[in-house]
Protein backbone atom coordinates (compact mmCIF):
# COMPACT_ATOMS: atom_id res chain seq x y z
CA UNK A 1 0.00 0.00 0.00
CA UNK A 2 2.46 2.29 0.86
CA UNK A 3 4.43 2.11 -2.34
CA UNK A 4 1.46 2.71 -4.68
CA UNK A 5 1.32 6.68 -3.66
CA UNK A 6 5.16 6.72 -4.75
CA UNK A 7 4.16 4.38 -8.33
CA UNK A 8 1.76 6.84 -9.61
CA UNK A 9 4.19 9.81 -9.08
CA UNK A 10 6.86 7.55 -11.18
CA UNK A 11 3.96 6.73 -13.32
CA UNK A 12 3.23 9.53 -14.39
CA UNK A 13 7.51 10.79 -14.61
CA UNK A 14 7.95 8.59 -16.94
CA UNK A 15 4.58 9.36 -19.11
CA UNK A 16 2.23 6.89 -18.44
CA UNK A 17 -0.60 8.80 -17.11
CA UNK A 18 -3.16 6.02 -17.99
CA UNK A 19 -1.70 3.55 -15.30
CA UNK A 20 -0.95 6.39 -12.79
CA UNK A 21 -4.83 6.78 -12.92
CA UNK A 22 -5.73 3.26 -12.54
CA UNK A 23 -3.57 2.74 -9.86
CA UNK A 24 -4.50 6.17 -8.27
CA UNK A 25 -8.14 4.63 -8.30
CA UNK A 26 -7.41 1.64 -6.55
CA UNK A 27 -5.80 3.40 -3.85
CA UNK A 28 -8.85 5.69 -3.42
CA UNK A 29 -11.10 2.53 -3.11
CA UNK A 30 -8.16 1.14 -0.64
CA UNK A 31 -7.11 3.80 1.52
CA UNK A 32 -8.37 7.20 -0.20
CA UNK A 33 -7.56 9.67 1.97
CA UNK A 34 -3.49 8.44 0.59
CA UNK A 35 -4.48 8.70 -3.00
CA UNK A 36 -4.23 11.76 -4.95
CA UNK A 37 -7.64 13.95 -5.58
CA UNK A 38 -8.66 13.75 -9.22
CA UNK A 39 -7.51 17.40 -9.94
CA UNK A 40 -4.07 16.91 -7.90
CA UNK A 41 -3.42 14.04 -10.69
CA UNK A 42 -4.33 15.92 -13.36
CA UNK A 43 -2.44 18.69 -12.49
CA UNK A 44 0.98 16.78 -12.30
CA UNK A 45 -0.07 14.76 -15.65
CA UNK A 46 -0.40 17.69 -17.38
CA UNK A 47 2.90 19.42 -15.78
CA UNK A 48 5.38 16.86 -16.53
CA UNK A 49 3.56 16.82 -20.18
CA UNK A 50 3.92 21.02 -20.41
CA UNK A 51 7.71 20.39 -19.23
CA UNK A 52 8.73 17.87 -21.82
CA UNK A 53 6.83 19.81 -24.93
CA UNK A 54 8.99 23.36 -23.71
CA UNK A 55 12.06 20.66 -23.23
CA UNK A 56 11.50 19.45 -27.17
CA UNK A 57 10.68 23.05 -28.22
CA UNK A 58 13.80 24.98 -26.92
CA UNK A 59 16.03 22.43 -28.08
CA UNK A 60 14.11 22.48 -31.84
CA UNK A 61 12.06 19.34 -32.01
CA UNK A 62 8.46 20.53 -32.89
CA UNK A 63 7.11 17.31 -34.09
CA UNK A 64 7.61 15.75 -30.68
CA UNK A 65 6.38 18.57 -29.01
CA UNK A 66 3.34 18.79 -31.43
CA UNK A 67 2.97 14.72 -31.14
CA UNK A 68 3.21 15.09 -27.00
CA UNK A 69 0.63 17.95 -27.00
CA UNK A 70 -1.69 15.67 -29.78
CA UNK A 71 -1.33 12.73 -28.10
CA UNK A 72 -2.42 13.96 -24.55
CA UNK A 73 -5.36 15.67 -26.47
CA UNK A 74 -6.31 12.55 -27.98
CA UNK A 75 -6.84 10.74 -24.31
CA UNK A 76 -10.11 10.60 -22.39
CA UNK A 77 -7.92 11.88 -19.59
CA UNK A 78 -7.21 15.09 -20.97
CA UNK A 79 -8.64 15.94 -23.90
CA UNK A 80 -10.51 18.72 -22.83
CA UNK A 81 -7.09 20.50 -20.58
CA UNK A 82 -6.95 24.50 -21.50
CA UNK A 83 -3.72 24.31 -20.91
CA UNK A 84 -2.83 21.75 -23.31
CA UNK A 85 -4.79 23.68 -26.02
CA UNK A 86 -3.43 26.88 -25.69
CA UNK A 87 0.08 25.29 -25.93
CA UNK A 88 -1.15 23.03 -29.02
CA UNK A 89 -2.11 26.80 -30.83
CA UNK A 90 0.79 28.28 -29.61
CA UNK A 91 2.79 26.11 -31.38
CA UNK A 92 0.86 26.42 -34.31
CA UNK A 93 1.17 29.43 -34.61
CA UNK A 94 4.55 29.52 -34.02
CA UNK A 95 5.02 27.59 -37.12
CA UNK A 96 2.74 29.29 -38.94
CA UNK A 97 0.11 26.66 -39.22
CA UNK A 98 -3.09 28.83 -39.08
CA UNK A 99 -5.81 26.47 -40.28
CA UNK A 100 -4.44 23.72 -37.50
CA UNK A 101 -4.20 26.76 -34.78
CA UNK A 102 -7.98 27.69 -36.07
CA UNK A 103 -9.23 23.93 -35.68
CA UNK A 104 -7.63 23.59 -32.09
CA UNK A 105 -9.11 27.22 -31.11
CA UNK A 106 -12.95 25.53 -32.34
CA UNK A 107 -12.27 23.04 -29.36
CA UNK A 108 -11.11 25.82 -26.89
CA UNK A 109 -13.73 27.95 -27.72
CA UNK A 110 -16.66 25.02 -26.98
CA UNK A 111 -14.57 24.88 -23.52
CA UNK A 112 -14.29 28.63 -22.68
CA UNK A 113 -15.84 31.10 -24.85
CA UNK A 114 -15.54 34.32 -22.51
CA UNK A 115 -12.03 33.56 -21.18
CA UNK A 116 -9.61 36.45 -21.69
CA UNK A 117 -6.83 33.81 -22.41
CA UNK A 118 -9.07 32.19 -25.39
CA UNK A 119 -9.67 36.19 -26.61
CA UNK A 120 -5.75 37.01 -26.75
CA UNK A 121 -5.58 33.59 -28.05
CA UNK A 122 -7.91 34.20 -31.13
CA UNK A 123 -6.65 37.75 -31.64
CA UNK A 124 -3.14 35.93 -32.37
CA UNK A 125 -4.57 33.64 -34.43
CA UNK A 126 -6.28 36.50 -36.74
CA UNK A 127 -2.73 38.60 -36.42
CA UNK A 128 -1.15 35.49 -38.78
CA UNK A 129 -4.30 35.65 -41.07
CA UNK A 130 -3.39 39.37 -41.59
CA UNK A 131 -6.57 40.06 -40.43
CA UNK A 132 -5.19 43.43 -38.29
CA UNK A 133 -8.42 45.22 -37.31
CA UNK A 134 -10.25 42.21 -35.91
CA UNK A 135 -7.83 41.13 -33.89
CA UNK A 136 -7.44 44.87 -32.05
CA UNK A 137 -11.27 44.92 -31.95
CA UNK A 138 -10.65 41.86 -29.59
CA UNK A 139 -7.79 42.36 -28.01
CA UNK A 140 -8.89 45.97 -27.12
CA UNK A 141 -12.64 44.70 -25.33
CA UNK A 142 -10.02 42.50 -22.92
CA UNK A 143 -10.21 43.86 -19.52
CA UNK A 144 -6.91 44.63 -18.25
CA UNK A 145 -5.60 46.32 -14.74
CA UNK A 146 -2.27 47.34 -16.78
CA UNK A 147 -0.34 44.30 -14.82
CA UNK A 148 -0.12 42.29 -17.78
CA UNK A 149 2.54 43.60 -19.64
CA UNK A 150 2.19 41.00 -22.47
CA UNK A 151 -1.51 41.80 -22.66
CA UNK A 152 -0.73 46.01 -22.82
CA UNK A 153 1.79 45.46 -25.51
CA UNK A 154 -0.13 43.28 -27.75
CA UNK A 155 -2.68 46.06 -27.60
CA UNK A 156 -0.49 48.98 -28.26
CA UNK A 157 1.12 46.70 -31.22
CA UNK A 158 -2.59 46.19 -32.54
CA UNK A 159 -3.27 49.52 -32.06
CA UNK A 160 -0.72 50.98 -34.05
CA UNK A 161 -0.78 47.98 -36.75
CA UNK A 162 -4.43 48.87 -37.83
CA UNK A 163 -4.08 52.59 -37.47
CA UNK A 164 -1.35 51.87 -40.00
CA UNK A 165 -3.70 49.55 -41.95
CA UNK A 166 -6.12 52.43 -42.23
CA UNK A 167 -4.12 54.89 -43.51
CA UNK A 168 -2.94 52.70 -46.50
CA UNK A 169 -6.48 52.20 -47.00
CA UNK A 170 -6.83 56.18 -46.95
CA UNK A 171 -3.97 56.57 -49.51
CA UNK A 172 -5.42 54.18 -51.66
CA UNK A 173 -8.70 55.89 -51.45
CA UNK A 174 -7.38 58.95 -52.75
CA UNK A 175 -7.25 60.90 -49.64
CA UNK A 176 -3.76 61.57 -48.96
CA UNK A 177 -4.20 64.50 -46.95
CA UNK A 178 -6.23 62.92 -44.33
CA UNK A 179 -3.59 59.62 -44.34
CA UNK A 180 -0.60 62.09 -43.67
CA UNK A 181 -2.76 63.82 -40.75
CA UNK A 182 -3.34 60.23 -39.19
CA UNK A 183 0.07 58.99 -39.48
CA UNK A 184 2.17 62.31 -38.28
CA UNK A 185 -0.54 61.90 -34.80
CA UNK A 186 0.29 57.94 -34.82
CA UNK A 187 3.88 58.86 -34.67
CA UNK A 188 3.74 61.52 -32.20
CA UNK A 189 1.64 58.73 -30.03
CA UNK A 190 4.04 55.81 -30.79
CA UNK A 191 7.27 57.98 -29.88
CA UNK A 192 7.36 55.94 -26.24
CA UNK A 193 7.02 52.92 -28.12
CA UNK A 194 10.40 52.64 -30.45
CA UNK A 195 10.06 49.12 -30.93
CA UNK A 196 6.58 50.05 -32.82
CA UNK A 197 7.63 53.19 -34.62
CA UNK A 198 9.26 50.32 -37.67
CA UNK A 199 5.26 50.22 -38.37
CA UNK A 200 4.65 53.83 -38.65
CA UNK A 201 7.97 54.54 -40.77
CA UNK A 202 6.79 51.42 -43.28
CA UNK A 203 3.44 53.03 -43.34
CA UNK A 204 5.01 56.58 -44.56
CA UNK A 205 7.42 54.34 -47.35
CA UNK A 206 3.74 52.60 -47.92
CA UNK A 207 1.77 56.26 -48.85
CA UNK A 208 4.79 57.35 -50.77
CA UNK A 209 7.08 59.28 -48.60
CA UNK A 210 10.35 57.24 -48.68
CA UNK A 211 12.71 60.24 -47.01
CA UNK A 212 10.49 60.34 -44.07
CA UNK A 213 10.22 56.70 -43.70
CA UNK A 214 13.80 56.61 -43.70
CA UNK A 215 14.35 59.44 -42.01
CA UNK A 216 12.51 57.74 -38.92
CA UNK A 217 13.92 54.57 -38.85
CA UNK A 218 17.37 55.17 -38.67
CA UNK A 219 16.23 57.70 -35.82
CA UNK A 220 14.91 54.77 -34.06
CA UNK A 221 17.85 52.50 -34.57
CA UNK A 222 19.96 55.06 -33.09
CA UNK A 223 18.14 55.54 -30.09
CA UNK A 224 17.84 51.63 -29.45
CA UNK A 225 20.78 50.84 -27.56
CA UNK A 226 20.87 47.35 -29.01
CA UNK A 227 18.65 47.25 -31.87
CA UNK A 228 17.21 43.77 -32.53
CA UNK A 229 17.30 42.32 -35.88
CA UNK A 230 13.66 43.05 -36.42
CA UNK A 231 14.69 46.73 -36.67
CA UNK A 232 17.44 46.27 -39.40
CA UNK A 233 14.69 44.37 -41.07
CA UNK A 234 12.04 46.95 -41.42
CA UNK A 235 15.16 49.02 -42.61
CA UNK A 236 16.12 46.93 -45.24
CA UNK A 237 12.88 46.71 -46.69
CA UNK A 238 12.64 50.35 -46.55
CA UNK A 239 15.38 50.50 -48.48
CA UNK A 240 14.39 48.03 -51.03
CA UNK A 241 10.79 50.12 -51.68
CA UNK A 242 13.02 53.32 -51.86
CA UNK A 243 15.28 51.57 -54.59
CA UNK A 244 18.56 52.28 -52.55
CA UNK A 245 20.26 49.39 -53.43
CA UNK A 246 23.73 49.77 -52.84
CA UNK A 247 22.45 50.81 -48.89
CA UNK A 248 20.75 47.61 -49.16
CA UNK A 249 23.30 45.74 -50.38
CA UNK A 250 25.73 47.07 -47.66
CA UNK A 251 22.95 46.26 -45.22
CA UNK A 252 22.60 42.72 -45.91
CA UNK A 253 26.56 42.00 -46.48
CA UNK A 254 27.14 43.56 -42.32
CA UNK A 255 27.06 40.30 -40.54
CA UNK A 256 27.18 42.16 -37.13
CA UNK A 257 23.71 41.95 -36.69
CA UNK A 258 22.82 38.77 -38.42
CA UNK A 259 24.59 36.34 -35.73
CA UNK A 260 21.37 35.33 -33.62
CA UNK A 261 18.39 35.01 -36.26
CA UNK A 262 15.48 33.48 -35.84
CA UNK A 263 13.73 31.03 -38.51
CA UNK A 264 11.38 33.59 -39.80
CA UNK A 265 14.39 36.21 -39.75
CA UNK A 266 16.86 34.25 -41.70
CA UNK A 267 13.50 33.42 -44.24
CA UNK A 268 13.29 37.30 -44.06
CA UNK A 269 16.86 38.32 -44.76
CA UNK A 270 16.57 35.26 -48.15
CA UNK A 271 13.72 37.09 -49.66
CA UNK A 272 15.11 40.62 -49.28
CA UNK A 273 18.15 39.07 -50.94
CA UNK A 274 16.34 37.47 -53.77
CA UNK A 275 14.87 40.70 -54.07
CA UNK A 276 17.84 42.77 -54.33
CA UNK A 277 19.40 40.70 -57.40
CA UNK A 278 16.02 40.74 -58.88
CA UNK A 279 15.67 44.62 -59.21
CA UNK A 280 19.49 44.23 -60.25
CA UNK A 281 18.28 41.99 -62.79
CA UNK A 282 15.44 44.60 -63.98
CA UNK A 283 17.56 47.35 -64.20
CA UNK A 284 19.97 45.88 -66.19
CA UNK A 285 17.63 44.15 -68.37
CA UNK A 286 15.83 47.88 -68.51
CA UNK A 287 18.79 48.91 -70.04
CA UNK A 288 19.47 46.11 -72.42
CA UNK A 289 22.16 44.53 -70.71
CA UNK A 290 21.28 41.03 -70.73
CA UNK A 291 25.07 39.55 -70.56
CA UNK A 292 24.98 41.65 -67.18
CA UNK A 293 21.26 41.00 -66.17
CA UNK A 294 22.06 36.95 -66.44
CA UNK A 295 24.94 37.47 -64.58
CA UNK A 296 23.10 38.58 -61.67
CA UNK A 297 20.66 35.53 -62.16
CA UNK A 298 22.95 32.96 -62.32
CA UNK A 299 23.74 32.41 -58.39
CA UNK A 300 20.39 33.12 -57.74
CA UNK A 301 19.08 30.37 -60.27
CA UNK A 302 22.45 28.23 -57.84
CA UNK A 303 20.90 29.12 -54.76
CA UNK A 304 17.30 29.30 -54.65
CA UNK A 305 16.44 26.57 -58.03
CA UNK A 306 13.01 26.57 -56.34
CA UNK A 307 11.83 29.97 -55.47
CA UNK A 308 9.12 31.03 -57.73
CA UNK A 309 10.36 34.77 -58.52
CA UNK A 310 13.43 33.66 -59.77
CA UNK A 311 11.63 30.87 -62.21
CA UNK A 312 9.63 33.53 -63.55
Amino acid sequence: LTALFPLIQLLIQMGDSEEANAVNTRLQAIKPEKSFNTEDLRAMRVTKIRANVMLATATGRTVRARTLLEDALATALDRDDKWLLNDLISLHLSEHRVQEARRVLGRLLSLQQDSRKTQVVEAKILVEEGRISEAYKIVKAVPSDGSDSALEQMKRTLFVRSTTARVAQKARAGDLPEARRTLEQLERDAEAWPDLLGFVALAWAEIGDHNRALKLMRRVIRRTPEPPPSMRLQLAALLLKAGQNEKLAALLNDASWQKKLSVDEKASVAALRISLVLARVQRASERGDMQRAFAHLRPLLQDYPDEPRVLV
